[in-house]
């Protein structure tokens, strides 16, 4: 784009999830001035940060900060005035540290502004410029969660009301849905999520790429490798663990878990993300007699997740016997099709009785009236 224009527009916010691993690509054309040399590239906490010397790095509460280290600077010219360039997200939540904290002066919830600048001049001429919302907080945590065992499941209901209404029955803004999560952990169970591995970024001199790539081959054995993928085979059945009856509060979450993992939140989810809203689950294809807890993890619009909600407490599903299985289940009587019954042997004997009494006293009435004609003649 031209001297001024806005290099890239992104809708979603930059999330929780996005920053370990993700790298966001800008590109658009410029017009350089005849004795620029580099386009080189800035985060600031507005659009005109970077626009005025003393507020960049290194200067005292600078609002602007270079990524020169990353090594993306492009040379000038660029081929028909086009440029793209990519820069992991962490530089953009955190320039001075890379991780996915943002520094003081960046809200976790406030626009950043990624700055296109060329040199020279010493002071730099911003060329254009666009936010990024960087939504990196955590959203609210689930506050009640509580749980009910069924035959072959469990009914997990919670409540999620924004803190400052009291109590009162409204989702926090932002919230996108929820997953339940399940202790002991469901093996085999798909939640849709699918686990991203992070390439390990390198701060260099800025001569290279500055990524560094994981080819997945062991050097020391060639033969194997590995290629990071998960594949999602989509089965959305459950196969339980075989966790014998109330061990189920021994268990608990890796002290190191993370919802926006996908890869750890995958492990232990036992439902696909539900929508906003929803405030009921009923989870499928538990063992009957086998003991459960469940908790809550809230996502909002960024894709970042909340902490867990605290587990209920032990649940056991239960085969529920109801009248015609008991019907079924008593002497003599055994349940067909359609819940009509098949009398026993002693019932269809007593019933083949009841018939030749029946024939008897039909044949002896019928004697008596023929006696009667005979009589009349």
């Amino acid at each position: 784009m031209e001297n001024g224009g806005r290099i890239l527009t992104r809708d979603e916010p930059l999330g929780a999830r996005d920053c370990p691993c993700e790298s966001w690509t800008f590109e658009g054309t410029i017009m350089p001035q005849a004795n620029a040399r580099s386009l080189e590239w800035w985060v600031g906490t507005s659009a005109t940060a970077c626009a005025t010397a003393i507020n960049r790095f290194p200067a005292m509460n600078a609002t602007c900060w270079p990524l020169d280290r990353l090594g993306i600077n492009a040379t000038l010219p660029i081929a028909s005035n086009r440029f793209a360039v990519t820069i992991p997200a962490r530089w953009i939540v955190d320039p001075l540290t890379q991780t996915c904290t943002p520094p003081a002066s960046i809200s976790a919830g406030s626009n950043v502004h990624v700055t296109a600048m060329l040199r020279p001049p010493d002071d730099m001429v911003p060329v254009g410029t666009v936010p990024v919302t960087v939504s990196v907080a955590r959203p609210q945590s689930v506050q009640v969660v509580t749980a009910s065992g069924a035959e072959s499941s469990a009914i997990v209901e919670w409540q999620h009301t924004r803190a400052e209404d009291g109590g009162i029955a409204t989702v926090p803004a932002n919230t996108a849905g929820y997953y339940v999560l399940c202790l002991p952990r469901i093996v085999g169970y798909d939640a849709g999520l699918t686990a991203t591995a992070c390439a390990p970024i390198v701060t260099d001199s800025g001569t290279d790429s500055g990524v560094v790539t994981d080819s997945g081959v062991d050097p020391d054995a060639s033969a194997i490798t590995d290629s990071g993928v998960v594949v999602d085979t989509g089965v959305a059945t459950m196969t339980d663990t075989g966790t014998s009856p109330g061990s189920c509060g021994s268990e608990s979450l890796p002290a190191d878990f993370d919802p926006n993992d996908d890869s750890q939140l995958g492990l232990y989810a036992c439902s696909p993300l539900l929508a906003s809203g929803t405030s009921r689950y009923t989870v499928q294809g538990l063992t009957n007699g086998a003991s459960y807890r469940f908790a809550v993890v809230a996502q909002d619009n960024a894709g970042s997740r909340s902490t867990p909600s605290t587990f209920t407490s032990c649940v056991s599903p239960e085969q529920v016997t109801d009248f015609w299985e008991r019907y079924r289940q008593s002497p003599g009587m055994t349940a067909a099709p359609g819940c009509s019954t098949a009398p026993s042997r002693f019932a269809r004997s007593m019933h083949g009785g009841w018939i030749a009494a029946g024939l008897a006293v039909a044949a002896i009435a019928a004697h008596r009236i023929n006696a009667r004609k005979d009589k009349r003649s």
